[in-house]
Order: structure tokens, then sequence, then C-alpha cells
């Protein structure tokens, strides 16, 4: 945890204006009244005199190890990225490290000052309309609904170069994460060898079965696995709540046994085309059993990793140290102005030397 110094100077200052009434008009406010109701006025002044909002936007706990990151330090993780992934980054510091840290059962409790939080990473409304479109048509078309980052971007494939789309053709996905099955029914328009779904969750794996069943999907295009992914093989005891939320972080009755992808792909013999993750904050321990997959096949890489600071930094430090003739980008597929599906996309620059699009056309 940062000290009080410097937490203090990243909080915005106000401008001098406002300093000069509040130097004025609060001593006024104090000599006048009791310090109950001078307290009430004041924050009374400031509610009309800025734009407060409730509940808090969506913000992310820093690290779940106790580490702090400093700008300095966050920002240095994502140098030489394009300019749209170090505002990403940027709105993702605004989010962990800045913003106070409210669990979700509480934060109706609490207002926010909006004019202190930065407002330039606004979809256009265009780009809204485009995914509210899609996410009605993936509701029609499959009986069930799904979030932006599915329907519209399809993890991120819809804003690659076809030059990548024809190399992940006709290879392994890896579906990590699967959840009820949207991301794998997204996936099969892109023409896999096969689905490898990785859900430890029971009662998601009931709604992948009946979801993709409902989609056409056969069964001979992707595999459904009751296994977690991570950096060495154990079991792990957790609470199944069977929704996307699921977290392996958790301890409950519930049992998953853990597996390391290499380990997976080494006894199968398969060659990786791309590696999709959601794993709701462990995807550094994901990618450490992954990384002799993921040199050898040289797969496209879509990683959902937002859940803590700690795992968008330590993840994406890892990949950029280890991997070489990588390109890395950060993107949001959330539907809202926060920095919720703050994904990592990385692919082998001898396939496709540029950067991809910044948002999805229509």
């Amino acid at each position: 945890m940062a000290d009080k110094t410097e937490r203090k100077q990243w909080m915005p200052r106000p401008g001098k204006g406002r300093s000069i009434v509040v130097g004025i008009l609060y001593p006024m406010i104090d000599a006048l009244f009791s310090y109950k109701y001078s307290q009430r006025i004041k924050i009374a002044m400031n509610v009309l005199g800025s734009d407060w909002r409730m509940p808090s936007p969506c913000t992310f706990w820093p690290d779940p190890h106790g580490h702090w990151y400093s700008h300095e330090e966050f920002m240095d993780i994502f140098k030489g990225m394009d300019a749209c992934s170090l505002n990403v980054a940027e709105k993702f510091f605004e989010c962990s490290m800045k913003m106070p840290q409210i669990p979700h059962e509480y934060e109706r409790m609490f207002f926010y000052n909006y004019s202190y939080f930065k407002p330039s990473w606004l979809k256009s409304d265009d780009v809204k309309r485009q995914m509210r479109q899609d996410a009605k048509a993936f509701q029609k078309k499959y009986g069930f609904g799904c979030g932006a980052e599915v329907s519209h971007y399809h993890h991120g494939l819809r804003l690659l170069h076809k030059s990548l789309l024809e190399y992940i053709s006709g290879r392994a996905f890896m579906d990590v994460g699967a959840c009820s099955g949207d991301s794998s029914i997204a996936f099969k328009d892109y023409s896999p060898s096969k689905i490898y779904a990785f859900e430890p969750s029971r009662k998601s794996r009931d709604e992948y079965a009946e979801n993709v069943a409902r989609a056409g999907m056969s069964a001979d295009i992707y595999e459904l696995l009751p296994f977690g992914l991570g950096d060495t093989e154990t079991e792990i005891h957790f609470n199944d709540f069977g929704d996307g939320g699921t977290t392996l972080n958790n301890s409950g009755d519930d049992v998953c046994k853990i597996i390391t992808l290499d380990s997976f792909c080494m006894n199968r013999d398969i060659t990786v085309g791309l590696i999709k993750i959601d794993v709701e904050g462990m995807g550094e321990q994901m990618i450490r059993g992954s990384l002799e997959t993921i040199e050898k096949c040289r797969p496209v890489l879509s990683l959902a990793i937002y859940h803590h600071a700690g795992e968008l930094c330590e993840t994406t430090r890892l990949l950029r140290e280890r991997l070489n003739g990588y390109r890395f980008e950060l993107r949001n597929f959330g539907a809202q102005d926060l920095c919720c599906e703050t994904t990592l996309i990385a692919w082998p620059e001898e396939i496709f030397n540029g950067g991809c699009a910044e948002e999805c056309k229509s």
C-alpha cells in the first residue's frame, strides 16, 4: 500500500478559483454553524459544484499479494505499445490504483465524483449502437445472451488482420474459462480444427452443452473438459456458483483438478492457433503453465486479465520478457465506459507485423 504522501500526489488538485472560494467560505461556515451542520453544508456545496454519481465505477483490486504499483512502474510494463493500448492501461490504472476499492455488495452506499474520473475513454455512440445490435442478433440467433466481448468483438478476432485469421484457421483453439459456451459458438466461424473448452464449473458445463447443441455445433468440433488450467498439477476446492464470475480463488465444497496447458498439449500433440482465457484472476498462473506451448506453436493470444492489477501487469510482463517476435496490444471489450474486459491481444510478428484495429467495423 502506498503511503499517504504518494497517494496524495495522484489526486486531482482543485482550480485556483475554487481554492480561493473554499478558503473564504469554509472558515465562515465553521464560524456560523456547529460542526455537525457545517459539515453538511460543505458536503451539499461539493455535491452541487461537481458531477457526483452512484454507484461507483467498476474498480479492481491492485494485487491480492499486496503489491502496490506506482504510476511509473505500471505504465512502464506497457511501454512501446500503441497509443490505444497506453490509453487503456492509463484507464485501468485509474480504476485499480486511484479509485477507492469498494466491495461490490457495498458499492451502492457510496458516491463518486465523476469530474475527477477521466471521461476521455468514452466509446462513440455509433460503436455503442453496433454493440447493442450485435448483442440482440446473438440473443436472437442462439437463444441466450452474452457480453460485448463475445457478441461484438469475438474476443478481439474481429480486430485482427486477415492474415492472422488465415493463420489460426485449421488449428486448435483453446477456450479457457468456457463458461456457458458463448465464446466457443463465436469461434466456430473461424474454422478451428477443434475447440478445447476448459470449464471447471459443472453447472456452467451443463449450460455449455445445451447452448452449443442449440447452436448446431457437432460433437466433433469441440471437447468440453472439466479442468482448470494453472502452473502446476493439483486439486482445488471452490464454490461452483454456475455463472461467469465463478472463481477458483474462493474455497468451497466443489473440487476441480488443475492441469497445465503444456502437459495437455504435449500428451495430445496439439498444434494451437488461438488461446483465449478468462479465468477470474488466475491468468498469470495459467500462462506460466502454457509458455512451452506458446513458444512452440506461436498462437494468437486473447487474454482477459483485468480482474486485478497484478493479473494484468504480471501476465503482460511475463509474456513480453519471455516471447520473442510477438506484438502486444491492449483493448477494452466492455460495453460500458469503464475497464471491464480489458484484454491483452498478442500475435507473432512473422505472420503480421502491424497493429490491430481499435474498433470493429459495422
